[in-house]
């Protein structure tokens, strides 16, 4: 069984992208807005493998970027400025975000082998 590279490496880019995005945010490196690479992204994904791959990278990139506001304006100074009583809710957050990007690189691999059987 061959998996067909070109269907999944437009989603499986955008996720790493992301994550990346994500993991460098609040270390010292400044990290730009990612919103330019990903669009790049999805037009490379779409030149490669077609228009379903194209928009499938653009679902996860508009996910993508909505996770990383929420964790960089919203979650993060929420977090530095919370009493002891409210960290364990806080982190409950972090903790679904989390789960949220997994499901994105899941919700990548599937569609993009899906796609690769398919053809």
């Amino acid at each position: 069984m061959q998996i067909d590279w070109r269907a999944i490496s437009g989603p499986a880019l955008t996720t790493a992208t992301a994550f990346i995005a994500i993991a460098l945010d609040h270390n010292p490196i400044a990290v730009p807005n990612p919103a330019p690479l990903f669009v790049c992204i999805v037009a490379l994904a779409a030149s490669i493998s077609g228009l379903a791959s194209g928009l499938i990278s653009a679902a996860i990139a508009v996910g993508a970027s909505a996770l990383f506001w929420w964790v960089s304006w919203r979650g993060w100074p929420r977090r530095v400025f919370a009493l002891a009583a409210e960290i364990p809710g806080v982190q409950a957050r972090f903790r679904r975000v989390s789960v949220a990007m997994a499901a994105l690189v899941a919700c990548a691999f599937v569609v993009g082998v899906a796609a690769a059987h398919l053809r």
